[in-house]
């Protein structure tokens, strides 16, 4: 390209570029307010040990997780609402310092390299684990 097109070709491309990677970031966080709300109905399920040590996490997910404070609540609630949910299912108590864990959702979890990702996956299974009674658009 000719030095004299650079110089004002590059915020035209910038900005087309922007206008198609913007949309492709993807799922946006859900609203913090509705996520601790929810929380505040499973105050029996705090003590529910996370599947997710952020004194050692395992993958980039989990890290991901623990350096973004809105992902960490949303994954305590969906830990939370899991157990709750199992705990109905079977008509009794679970473990809460060895909780139940679905392996199926913690690989598929796992595997995510972005907080899109993530919100994603975890809103899907908390959707699951609550139905109606999620804080997430049910999808």
């Amino acid at each position: 390209m000719p030095p004299f097109l650079d110089k004002f070709m590059r915020p035209l491309l910038a900005l087309a570029i922007a206008a198609f990677a913007l949309p492709a970031l993807g799922q946006d966080y859900p609203d913090k307010e509705k996520v601790q709300e929810a929380q505040l109905g499973f105050q029996p399920y705090q003590d529910v040990k996370i599947d997710v040590d952020c004194g050692d996490p395992k993958n980039s997910a989990q890290e991901l997780i623990c350096d973004d404070d809105q992902l960490w609540q949303m994954t305590r609630l969906d830990t939370w609402a899991y157990v709750y949910a199992r705990e109905a299912e079977k008509g009794e108590p679970l473990d809460h310092a060895n909780p139940p864990i679905d392996m199926t959702f913690v690989a598929a979890r796992d595997r995510c390299h972005d907080a899109a990702c993530l919100i994603t996956v975890i809103e899907a299974h908390t959707n699951r684990s609550l139905g109606d009674m999620s804080p997430y658009n049910l999808k």
